[in-house]
């Protein structure tokens, strides 16, 4: 045993000088269920899927100029009026259709709505308010995270309900919302105090935005729902408060993924030694490690996309492999400069971001709308940045991934995608310590049923190497068999 080991050891170091060798850890079981060996594919997940929920997450900031920011607070108290009057519609109608609408965030809002005039009209009436103007100038120029954000929407969110409610109803005893109640609750007086003042405490600013936050966390309708008790539905009263309470947080968590890229990958580790790995990805070393060997000159691997891409039959393109970047400091995304969301958008709805009033540019838009195509390419290379940074506390999973980026086209599928790939470069098979032998028997039969098998392809089983307490393996002749039917 200890011989062959060696010689398969030594065989391996040969390879591994004029190939990359890689390993994917699998859930036998899940495997064969999905079919994975006869249909020649490997699973792409979306980052929501992975094994760590620090996956995809990144250092959100914003950090604009007067017209950025303004544009941006535009924006909100449209959303914001037209959630309001589909609340109204789906009084009415009383459909849970209708009530999820509230929720949607719109990045831009067509003029040849029946509403748009009076989504435009609240806007402007929202940012021309004097204290609005404050926290206006308040932002300028400087990283706003998104804690901060949300504090200061919550801070101007009574003004924007404000003109929202005065732009939809006629008559104040419409409002579904006493309005004067909440503005009572505010005293705008002590926020201006810090944000004007030259000297300005920046503790000081902080306790008052947290303070406002903590008001409106604890907020309840009592008598801010004008609607009796009586006649008030369980869904109405929970749009209400969404509107009220919850709003700020929701606008700002569903725009903060208008610059996430949107990608799907699949991933590897150049070891398969690691117990923990087998332990974790291989179902308690009751899975398999599949082995792959890689040119070492371009280290990528052919795939053909899914119809979804919007090409009816897919199309076959090499993705390159690339080393996980293990460290403890998220991704910075700048908003303004890198939102993919708006740069999606058609160039009448995209201009109401960039340009004010008076066509003046925005400077924070300024790639955008100078160099798209640099624009693009900066993008992409943020975007891998962001699919292959991984805390470091993972580093012994010595990872590589491959990256199927979806900027531009349709969604895979937003549960990931069984992606056919080149089968050739798949030369070996590790069965776990605790593998079934049924398992391996169905594994074997798979793969002899399969053509243009691999010539190099062998069979392994690993066992605890008492020597360096590591998993090793050891060659199992089985394919001496396939070679006999050839």
């Amino acid at each position: 045993m200890i011989e062959e080991y060696y010689i398969d050891y030594v065989f391996n170091k040969i390879k591994e000088g004029e190939m990359l060798r890689l390993y994917r850890y699998r859930n036998a079981e899940q495997m064969l269920k999905f079919k994975e060996i006869e249909k020649k594919n490997m699973f792409f997940a979306p980052s929501n899927m992975q094994n760590d929920p620090m996956e995809g997450i990144s250092d959100i900031i914003w950090n604009g100029d007067y017209i950025a920011w303004k544009n941006l607070f535009k924006n909100y108290c449209m959303n914001l009026t037209q959630a309001i009057l589909f609340h109204g519609i789906a009084t009415c109608c009383d459909d849970g259709e209708c009530y999820n609408t509230i929720k949607v965030i719109k990045s831009g809002f067509i003029r040849k709505s029946p509403y748009y005039y009076k989504l435009c009209q609240a806007a402007s009436q929202f940012v021309d308010n004097e204290y609005v103007e404050l926290f206006l100038n308040y932002m300028l120029d400087r990283d706003v995270r998104q804690y901060e954000l949300i504090t200061i929407l919550k801070c101007v969110h009574p003004l924007a309900l404000q003109v929202a409610l005065e732009n939809i109803y006629s008559e104040r005893e419409q409002y579904p919302i006493e309005i004067d109640k909440l503005l009572k609750l505010y005293d705008y007086r002590d926020v201006e105090q810090h944000l004007t003042n030259k000297n300005k405490d920046s503790m000081q600013v902080e306790l008052s935005f947290q303070n406002i936050s903590s008001f409106f966390e604890g907020l309840r309708i009592g008598g801010i729902c004008r609607c009796s008790d009586s006649h008030t539905t369980s869904k109405e009263i929970e749009a209400i408060l969404f509107i009220v309470r919850s709003y700020s947080n929701h606008y700002v968590n569903e725009i903060s993924r208008w610059c996430l890229p949107n990608y799907f990958m699949t991933c590897f580790s150049k070891s398969c030694e690691n117990s923990s790995m087998w332990g974790y990805y291989a179902s308690a070393h009751k899975g398999i490690c599949l082995i792959y060997d890689i040119p070492d000159d371009n280290q990528e691997l052919e795939v053909k996309t899914p119809p979804a891409f919007g090409i009816p039959f897919g199309e076959k393109k090499k993705l390159k492999f690339y080393d996980v970047d293990y460290q403890k400091r998220l991704v910075k995304i700048d908003f303004f400069s890198n939102c993919l969301k708006i740069m999606q958008l058609k160039d009448e709805l995209k201009n109401d971001w960039i340009f004010d009033e008076s066509g003046n540019k925005s400077k924070s838009f300024a790639k955008t709308i100078n160099d798209k195509d640099g624009w693009c390419k900066d993008y992409e290379r943020l975007a891998i940045s962001i699919a292959t940074r991984k805390d470091e506390d993972w580093k012994h999973e010595e990872e590589m991934r491959l990256i199927l980026p979806d900027y531009w086209k349709d969604e895979i599928c937003s549960a990931g995608a069984a992606i056919e790939y080149d089968f050739s470069k798949l030369v070996g098979i590790i069965f776990g310590i605790n593998t079934q032998e049924e398992v391996k028997v169905e594994i074997i039969q798979a793969l002899k049923s399969l053509k243009n098998l691999n010539g190099n392809f062998q069979f392994y089983q690993g066992y605890y190497n008492y020597i360096n307490g590591k998993i090793s393996k050891i060659k199992i002749p089985i394919t001496e068999s396939f070679k006999e039917k050839e």
